[in-house]
């Protein structure tokens, strides 16, 4: 079987004892390599005019000199192909939603562990995303088993299908999903409601900010 070409990573943290730590643990995980570090999203700017390869770029939530926010969005527009997974020491859910809704395919805390870390890129590179579940939200999980799991993973096919063209760019009404897949619009509000459950949101509004996070709907 041919092996698979490393995965070339970019890592930006304004804080020079964790882009070492973090340097070194990436190097310790097979088919992974960091190639180029930066203090904050300008110092990657004004010294990297190409993504020479970079298929990752790991970002800091909190910089003081252009923020991750601000990082991700030059990353996703500049450099489309490269998908950002968002790091920071602030795990809640509304750091999360801030990386989701600043462009990040992932999250993860810092201070996770090596296996958590190889899961997040692992996700990241074959998935396209990755959903962090901190330890709290699981019962019994500890700090040293950070939890990942994949938020699809009791989704039918057909309501992944649903859920892709529910995220699209022209945010279709559910009767045009119906449309555009071919089924009954009774169909669609069953899928619907089971999406809402198993995701946990309450809104049309929600579900898409969520998918869109995690990458459905990329095309219309």
């Amino acid at each position: 079987m041919k092996a698979r070409p490393i995965v070339r990573i970019a890592l930006i943290d304004d804080h020079w004892m964790v882009r070492d730590g973090l340097e070194q643990l990436i190097h310790s995980i097979e088919g992974y390599e960091v190639v180029v570090t930066a203090s904050n999203g300008r110092e990657l700017i004004d010294t990297h005019a190409e993504p020479d390869g970079i298929t990752i770029a790991i970002v800091d939530m909190y910089m003081p000199v252009m923020s991750g926010a601000e990082t991700t969005a030059w990353l996703l527009a500049n450099w489309p192909q490269v998908r950002v997974l968002a790091i920071s020491v602030d795990n809640s859910p509304e750091n999360q939603t801030r990386a989701y809704n600043s462009g990040a395919c992932g999250f993860i805390a810092k201070g996770s562990g090596r296996e958590a870390f190889r899961r997040a890129l692992e996700d990241v590179t074959t998935k396209g995303y990755h959903h962090y579940v901190s330890p709290r939200e699981v019962p019994g999980a500890t700090s040293a088993q950070a939890a990942v799991v994949d938020p699809f993973a009791d989704l039918t096919a057909a309501e992944l299908r649903v859920l892709d063209c529910a995220c699209t760019v022209d945010e279709p009404t559910w009767a045009l999903v119906a449309d555009r897949l071919g089924i009954a619009e009774a169909t669609v509000d069953t899928h619907r409601a089971s999406l809402f459950k198993k995701l946990h949101v309450k809104s049309k509004a929600g579900l898409v900010s969520f998918g869109r996070a995690h990458r459905c709907g990329a095309a219309p």
